[in-house]
This record gives structure tokens, sequence and C-alpha cells, in this order.
């Protein structure tokens, strides 16, 4: 997301503030997760895909106005993290093979 896209965001989430923007997100989740079944469903044909990636952005905008209100906590470490530790399992089951 571009920086410019970024501050429109903000602006968005100060004009309808944190809690409609959150119920927003979850809403939003939701259509994403209904545009994944439907490329399970129906294969990756150019709708689903047009539809699944209109979600993904969708989900992304949202999440960077919670991200952006809640920034004091931050993403940055748990994301390290979590990645660090899915690459030790990676490993793991490659020794186990």
């Amino acid at each position: 997301m571009t920086e410019t896209q970024k501050r429109t965001c903000h602006t968005i989430l100060e004009h309808y503030g944190i809690e409609s923007q959150r119920r927003i997100l979850v809403e939003e989740c939701a259509e994403l997760i209904q545009a994944i079944s439907k490329v399970e469903r129906n294969g990756s044909t150019t709708e689903t895909i047009r539809n699944l990636f209109a979600e993904i952005a969708d989900v992304e905008i949202m999440l960077e106005q919670v991200k952006h209100y809640y920034s004091e906590y931050g993403t940055e470490r748990l994301i390290d993290y979590k990645l660090n530790r899915q690459l030790e399992r990676i490993r793991k089951d490659g020794e186990t093979k």
C-alpha cells in the first residue's frame, strides 16, 4: 500500500471511527472467506480470481485502518516471530522425510 493510500485510509478512519471500521473489517473478512470458498468450489476462473482480489483489497484497506488506530502495539515483531516459527516447522518437517 502506498503512503498516499495509507493516508487516505487514516482519513476514512478518522471520519467513521474505530468501532464502525472494526465491524466493517469483520464483514470484509467474511466476504474474503466466501471468495476463497468460491475459488475452491468453482476453480480459478477469471471471475472468481477477480472477486478474490477485490476482497483481498477490501480487507487490506480495513486492516490498515485498524492497524493505524492500534499502532502502539505494532505487528512487525509478531510477524517475524510467526514467520520464523513456520520456517522452523518446515525445516523440522524436511528432517523427518
